[in-house]
């Protein structure tokens, strides 16, 4: 069940874009074949450099993407959460340093909120904050793009709320 909702929320998220031509800015033709979603899944022993992570394999991650986005028809990049081990502020502060880099080319990224982005350590269960993906990767950063698409809230169950950042982030609270 969660698994068709975060599909169903991604792919709502996508089309949720401000303009009909939104894709086109980012070397997408109407005529084009195929547009590809880049997916970067969990980050955080990069961020933490735990477990023989390390911060240039993250760069090197995001180095690819910038070379490749027009070549590979790259309409967005996910990423899927983790994206720090323990919620720390210098984890944050790492992958900010990387993931910003894409602002540059202007495709349309975000970020899912992951367990271990939550405080204290990864717990959600023991109180669930995102202060510290909201400051580095939240409404603020991302408002201004053309692409942002605005905050959604979705209840799935009584005591459980999902929060759509489309096309920004999917996070379970």
């Amino acid at each position: 069940m969660n698994k068709k909702f975060f599909l169903l929320c991604f792919i709502a998220g996508i089309f949720s874009c401000k303009t009909a031509s939104v894709l086109a800015d980012y070397g997408i033709d109407k005529g084009d074949e195929y547009a590809s979603i880049a997916v970067l899944p969990d980050t955080q022993y990069y961020t933490a450099l735990r477990h023989g992570g390390t911060m240039s394999m993250f760069q090197n991650q995001i180095d690819w993407l910038i070379k490749n986005y027009q070549k590979e028809k790259i309409a967005y990049i996910i990423h899927l959460g983790d994206i720090t081990d323990h919620n720390a502020p210098v984890e944050w502060e790492r992958a900010k340093s990387v993931m910003y880099r894409l602002d540059a080319i202007n495709v349309p990224y975000g970020l899912a909120v992951g367990n271990h982005d939550q405080t204290p350590n990864g717990t959600p269960s023991a109180g669930s904050d995102t202060t510290q993906y909201t400051r580095y990767f939240g409404k603020t950063h991302f408002g201004n793009r053309s692409w942002y698409g605005d905050l959604w809230v979705i209840t799935i169950i009584a005591t459980r709320t999902s929060t759509c950042l489309p096309p920004t982030a999917i996070n379970i609270l």
